[in-house]
């Protein structure tokens, strides 16, 4: 009788830890499946609106499809940066970083993956289908918005990524350097001080710049090219002192089929003048494309326009490109 209640007793504690275990199991898959559905939903919008916005070489005149698929804070955002006929901050379209594209190709070559964090996703594509072409890449940010998700901010855009909602003038100040765009010009101020770097800011088609400070004395201004097959982002540190703008570096990437070709130059003494625009700084220490590397990604390091060093990456060309777009200090 006693072994009949022992053995009874063990039947009835397996079976509790077996719908214990099965209900675990159960709790974690319905997890998952949620998550993944999540992502799916977020994925099956954004191609619903990269498909509807871009699916055809005539974009779509009604604004519907940019509500449906867009919040409020965008698109107003957008509106106020396109408003100024003559002076546009917006000068392209932000979700595929320029203005002309083939429909064809970009349907076909179209791919949206998550990235590390929620709600967050890259959208990767074509613009033309061309020998050589690099992939364009916007990042995004979708949120709810009335109980409906929608996109939100495109984090790799200067004026979209809403890291700073005073954006359209005034791109991150510190407690002691502020940076302000007027019309073409930087307006540099620290305390009493200021300079003024004329015609420095281009945002075109094809040529972008932003701008960033890094400390309380030094930032940086950045130029993204998409204007041929091999992309380039040139990077310029320079600090602030005085009445003097210094020139700390230059930075030239180049992404194309062949690989990258970067090249860092460092100075000791080297000043800006209010005349040294564009043009000028562009042509500074220029170099042929004609180094590139694939793996690993090489990076030829000058002072004084004399080479000093060539460090190496083992990073995937394009990626190596992106992360110098993105985090350009």
């Amino acid at each position: 009788m006693k072994k009949y209640f022992l053995s009874l007793l063990l039947i009835i504690i397996f079976s509790c830890k077996k719908k214990s275990q099965t209900f675990v199991d159960s709790k974690d898959k319905i997890t998952v499946t949620d998550h993944r559905d999540s992502e799916k939903k977020a994925i099956h919008i954004i191609k619903d609106f990269y498909f509807s916005e871009y699916g055809s070489d005539m974009p779509p005149k009604d604004e519907s499809i940019k509500k449906k698929y867009l919040s409020d804070r965008i698109l107003n955002r957008i509106r106020e940066l396109t408003s100024d006929g003559e002076n546009l901050v917006l000068d392209y379209d932000p979700f595929i970083k320029g203005q002309d594209y083939d429909s064809e190709t970009l349907k076909k070559t179209l791919e949206i993956k998550p990235l590390n964090k929620k709600n967050e996703y890259r959208v990767s594509f074509l613009l033309f289908g061309e020998k050589g072409e690099g992939k364009t890449n916007i990042d995004l940010l979708l949120s709810e918005s009335n109980g409906v998700l929608k996109i939100d901010a495109i984090l790799n855009d200067e004026h979209l990524n809403f890291q700073n909602d005073n954006t359209i003038k005034q791109v991150n100040e510190s407690e002691n350097i502020k940076l302000k765009v007027i019309n073409s010009d930087l307006k540099i101020s620290k305390g009493n001080s200021e300079i003024l770097l004329k015609d420095v800011i281009k945002n075109e088609m094809s040529l972008s710049t932003s701008f960033k400070t890094i400390n309380e004395n030094e930032f940086y201004l950045t130029y993204e090219n998409n204007a041929s097959q091999v992309k380039t982002v040139e990077i310029y540190t320079m600090s602030f002192s005085g009445k003097k703008i210094k020139l700390l570096s230059k930075e030239t990437v180049k992404f194309g089929a062949q690989g990258i070709d970067d090249n860092l130059f460092l100075y000791d003494e080297k000043y800006l003048g209010s005349n040294d625009n564009y043009e000028k700084l562009s042509s500074l220490d220029y170099r042929e494309s004609g180094n590139f590397s694939k793996n690993p990604v090489k990076k030829n390091v000058y002072k004084n326009s004399q080479k000093i060093d060539t460090k190496e990456y083992n990073v995937l060309p394009e990626e190596y490109f992106i992360n110098k777009t993105s985090n350009s200090n």
